[in-house]
């Protein structure tokens, strides 16, 4: 999902259209990615794939070897160094060209699987959250409910392109604090740009809000439930694994 974050320009440009929304200033949220070149490389590789999979069983009756000519996809890349750590996509020379065949094709995100509230649900989260225990209040419902309307897009273009979902879930939110920090540090020992401990703090935080909005739901309901419901098929291609702080797996969960 990170490497379909908008590009430095075009997130200064969303930030300045959603004035004083926190969540929308910085990369994160939903509503800071392309969604469209997301679903435009997702799809492209399915079917490179598919096209692929037909051509070699051709060349397999004729005894012949099969070239994946013509096949190459380019897969953006962003490069969370740049901006002194604000990031930007990287130029597409720097992306990473693919050919087929493609055995297994692995899409991750922080907020994979989040689907949004309806009306009434968000409002209800928003009233019991309370001002001394999470981050949700720190933001005004008008802009926590444009978070809510961008995942929309998300389900409607990426998650039908899934065939299973792994949720893998910190046994303490809080972690990603520290996870956070980590990673700016060791960028930072390689020579590369990245944020102050102060800003990398306010970065996570901005992230809280969807992980006490959309986590409790993920966690207990199977990701493939809602387009499927009443399907027995579903069961199995939904696996949560639990890890602890130092990302090791403690739990083993099949949905």
């Amino acid at each position: 999902m990170d490497d379909f974050y908008l590009t430095y320009e075009d997130q200064c440009k969303l930030a300045n259209q959603n004035p004083g929304n926190k969540l929308l200033e910085f990369r994160g949220a939903p509503g800071t990615h392309d969604v469209l070149l997301g679903r435009q490389i997702l799809q492209e590789l399915r079917d490179v794939q598919q096209k692929y999979s037909e051509r070699l069983h051709e060349r397999l009756r004729e005894k012949e070897n099969v070239k994946s000519n013509n096949m190459n996809i380019l897969i953006p890349f962003y490069d969370k160094s740049l901006r002194n750590g604000r990031g930007d996509r990287a130029p597409i020379e720097e992306w990473i060209r693919v050919s087929p065949p493609f055995d297994i094709i692995l899409f991750d995100g922080w907020s994979l699987g989040f689907k949004h509230l309806p009306p009434s649900e968000l409002q209800e989260a928003y009233d019991r959250s309370s001002t001394s225990l999470t981050t949700l209040k720190s933001h005004s419902f008008t802009h926590i409910k444009t978070i809510n309307e961008n995942l929309k897009r998300y389900e409607e273009n990426w998650y039908p392109l899934l065939d299973i979902f792994i949720h893998i879930e910190a046994e303490n939110i809080n972690y990603v604090y520290q996870w956070r920090l980590e990673q700016e540090h060791t960028m930072k020992l390689r020579g590369k740009g990245g944020m102050s401990d102060e800003q990398v703090k306010d970065f996570v935080n901005r992230y809280m809000p969807a992980y006490e909005l959309y986590l409790e739901r993920l966690s207990k309901e199977n990701f493939f439930s809602k387009d499927m419901k009443g399907c027995k098929g579903i069961y199995g291609r939904h696996l949560k694994l639990v890890i602890n702080r130092e990302r090791e797996i403690i739990k083993e969960i099949l949905m």
